[in-house]
Protein backbone atom coordinates (compact mmCIF):
# COMPACT_ATOMS: atom_id res chain seq x y z
CA UNK A 1 0.00 0.00 0.00
CA UNK A 2 2.62 2.61 0.90
CA UNK A 3 4.45 1.69 -2.21
CA UNK A 4 1.65 2.71 -4.85
CA UNK A 5 1.66 5.72 -2.72
CA UNK A 6 5.02 6.68 -2.87
CA UNK A 7 5.18 5.87 -6.31
CA UNK A 8 2.11 7.87 -7.16
CA UNK A 9 3.34 10.67 -5.69
CA UNK A 10 6.71 10.71 -7.62
CA UNK A 11 6.76 13.00 -10.60
CA UNK A 12 8.93 11.00 -12.44
CA UNK A 13 6.54 7.68 -12.66
CA UNK A 14 5.54 7.12 -15.93
CA UNK A 15 2.07 6.77 -14.79
CA UNK A 16 2.05 9.81 -11.96
CA UNK A 17 -0.75 12.91 -13.79
CA UNK A 18 2.34 15.15 -14.01
CA UNK A 19 4.69 12.86 -16.19
CA UNK A 20 5.62 14.22 -19.77
CA UNK A 21 4.66 10.49 -20.79
CA UNK A 22 0.62 11.28 -20.04
CA UNK A 23 0.74 14.75 -21.27
CA UNK A 24 -0.67 14.98 -24.44
CA UNK A 25 0.07 17.15 -27.52
CA UNK A 26 -1.65 19.12 -29.05
CA UNK A 27 -4.68 17.44 -30.72
CA UNK A 28 -5.29 18.87 -34.33
CA UNK A 29 -8.48 20.32 -35.64
CA UNK A 30 -11.74 17.54 -35.14
CA UNK A 31 -11.69 16.78 -39.12
CA UNK A 32 -15.00 19.05 -39.48
CA UNK A 33 -13.43 21.74 -38.95
CA UNK A 34 -11.29 21.26 -41.97
CA UNK A 35 -14.42 20.26 -43.74
CA UNK A 36 -16.20 23.33 -42.40
CA UNK A 37 -13.34 25.59 -44.15
CA UNK A 38 -13.54 23.43 -47.59
CA UNK A 39 -17.46 24.34 -47.65
CA UNK A 40 -17.03 27.56 -47.01
CA UNK A 41 -19.23 29.89 -49.54
CA UNK A 42 -17.71 31.64 -52.45
CA UNK A 43 -17.42 35.19 -52.03
CA UNK A 44 -19.22 37.62 -54.72
CA UNK A 45 -21.40 37.14 -57.26
CA UNK A 46 -19.10 36.32 -60.01
CA UNK A 47 -17.59 33.43 -57.64
CA UNK A 48 -21.07 32.04 -56.50
CA UNK A 49 -22.23 32.06 -60.18
CA UNK A 50 -18.74 30.17 -61.52
CA UNK A 51 -19.11 28.06 -58.62
CA UNK A 52 -22.49 26.79 -59.71
CA UNK A 53 -22.00 26.33 -63.41
CA UNK A 54 -19.09 24.13 -62.28
CA UNK A 55 -20.60 22.04 -60.18
CA UNK A 56 -23.47 21.37 -62.36
CA UNK A 57 -21.14 21.19 -65.54
CA UNK A 58 -18.95 18.99 -63.69
CA UNK A 59 -21.68 16.85 -62.58
CA UNK A 60 -23.26 16.73 -66.02
CA UNK A 61 -20.37 15.44 -67.35
CA UNK A 62 -19.39 12.71 -64.42
CA UNK A 63 -23.13 11.80 -65.30
CA UNK A 64 -22.27 11.53 -69.42
CA UNK A 65 -18.87 9.93 -68.66
CA UNK A 66 -20.56 7.24 -66.59
CA UNK A 67 -23.39 6.66 -68.95
CA UNK A 68 -20.62 6.19 -72.05
CA UNK A 69 -18.67 3.43 -69.29
CA UNK A 70 -21.81 1.88 -68.54
CA UNK A 71 -22.58 1.73 -72.47
CA UNK A 72 -19.20 0.43 -73.17
CA UNK A 73 -18.80 -2.12 -70.22
CA UNK A 74 -21.98 -3.07 -68.69
CA UNK A 75 -20.54 -5.06 -65.66
CA UNK A 76 -19.22 -1.95 -64.30
CA UNK A 77 -22.39 -0.80 -63.69
CA UNK A 78 -21.64 -1.13 -59.61
CA UNK A 79 -18.88 1.09 -59.41
CA UNK A 80 -20.76 3.18 -61.61
CA UNK A 81 -23.48 3.12 -59.12
CA UNK A 82 -21.43 3.85 -56.71
CA UNK A 83 -19.78 6.87 -58.05
CA UNK A 84 -23.26 8.54 -58.59
CA UNK A 85 -24.59 8.03 -55.49
CA UNK A 86 -21.10 9.28 -53.79
CA UNK A 87 -22.88 12.83 -53.54
CA UNK A 88 -25.86 12.03 -51.61
CA UNK A 89 -23.97 9.21 -49.17
CA UNK A 90 -21.63 12.32 -48.22
CA UNK A 91 -24.15 14.69 -47.82
CA UNK A 92 -26.23 12.06 -45.75
CA UNK A 93 -22.97 11.20 -43.58
CA UNK A 94 -21.63 14.97 -43.09
CA UNK A 95 -25.42 15.86 -41.84
CA UNK A 96 -25.04 12.74 -39.39
CA UNK A 97 -21.43 12.75 -37.85
CA UNK A 98 -20.49 16.33 -38.45
CA UNK A 99 -22.05 19.49 -36.35
CA UNK A 100 -24.16 22.10 -38.49
CA UNK A 101 -22.43 23.42 -40.84
CA UNK A 102 -24.41 25.55 -43.40
CA UNK A 103 -26.62 25.65 -46.42
CA UNK A 104 -23.56 25.39 -48.18
CA UNK A 105 -23.40 21.29 -48.21
CA UNK A 106 -27.61 21.36 -48.95
CA UNK A 107 -26.82 24.00 -52.27
CA UNK A 108 -24.05 21.96 -53.58
CA UNK A 109 -26.26 18.95 -53.13
CA UNK A 110 -28.71 20.52 -54.87
CA UNK A 111 -26.30 21.46 -57.71
CA UNK A 112 -24.96 18.57 -58.19
CA UNK A 113 -28.60 16.87 -58.60
CA UNK A 114 -29.19 18.88 -61.02
CA UNK A 115 -25.85 18.28 -63.44
CA UNK A 116 -26.49 14.99 -62.32
CA UNK A 117 -30.21 14.58 -63.89
CA UNK A 118 -29.34 17.27 -66.70
CA UNK A 119 -26.35 14.98 -67.89
CA UNK A 120 -28.74 11.67 -67.63
CA UNK A 121 -30.81 14.08 -70.17
CA UNK A 122 -27.90 15.05 -72.57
Amino acid sequence: MYYFSYISMDSRHPLSPRSPLLVSRRSPAPSWMRVKTLLSPPRGDRAILLEALLWVAGAAVLRMVADFVLTAMPILWVPVALILALPSVLAISLATWAPPLSLVLGYRLTLTAMGLLLGGKL
